[in-house]
């Protein structure tokens, strides 16, 4: 009798740690799922539960063995800015940027130091300011090219917005935009300056 009860109890022992660890890998599985709008979405509600603005997820890269996504959720209360956040491969939002929007010309460039590489990110207008006329123009834009004052040039096709880090920290030389024609249609010398940016620590696991 006595050792049916032992059996019995190791049994239950068993089924209760088979059951645990079904629990324990569901939930690592649904985090593990969870798209990168998802998690996103779930960093704007825990830190800015008032903007209900829609998310717009602009452009993302990997760096390393993490994520380097750049949002955007305009709550209509006349501040847009950008979001960088930086997702570790645990999938926890590590940290996050804050970046300046573009006005009257078609990009805007911000700018970070981050373990020894130099990000510059930014999103696009589909117009810029014409300075002699004082008139908008239309602009399309294909894609980039960043140059770095240690000699490192990086073209890249874009879309709504661009991340581009470089290899080791260094200044930025240019910025160059250009048609799929390949005709510039704005550069660094139009916007006039770099907005410095700095990641801020959030360690959101998501």
């Amino acid at each position: 009798m006595r050792e049916l009860k032992r059996l019995n109890r190791k049994l239950i022992y068993g089924i209760c740690i088979a059951v645990i660890g079904l629990l324990i890998l569901g939930g690592c599985s649904q985090s593990a799922n969870k798209s990168i709008s998802e998690r996103v979405d779930l960093y704007y509600k825990k830190f800015e539960p008032l903007n209900n603005g829609e998310l717009k997820i602009l452009a993302q890269k990997p760096m390393d063995d993490k994520m380097l996504v750049l949002a955007k959720k305009y709550s209509g209360d006349g501040h847009a800015y950008t979001k960088l956040l930086l997702i570790n491969k645990e999938q926890v939002i590590e940290k996050n940027a804050q970046g300046v929007m573009p006005l009257s010309m078609c990009f805007i460039a911000n700018k970070l130091d981050y373990e020894n590489k130099t990000i510059v990110f930014g999103n696009f207008n589909n117009t810029k300011l014409d300075i002699k006329s004082n008139t908008k123009k239309p602009v399309e834009i294909q894609y980039i090219v960043v140059k770095f004052k240690n000699g490192e040039v990086i073209k890249e096709d874009v879309d709504k917005a661009y991340i581009i880090y470089s290899s080791t920290q260094s200044d930025l030389e240019s910025i160059e935009l250009y048609n799929a024609d390949g005709q510039l249609q704005s550069d660094l010398n139009e916007i006039g300056n770099v907005e410095n940016a700095e990641f801020v620590d959030v360690n959101l696991r998501t």
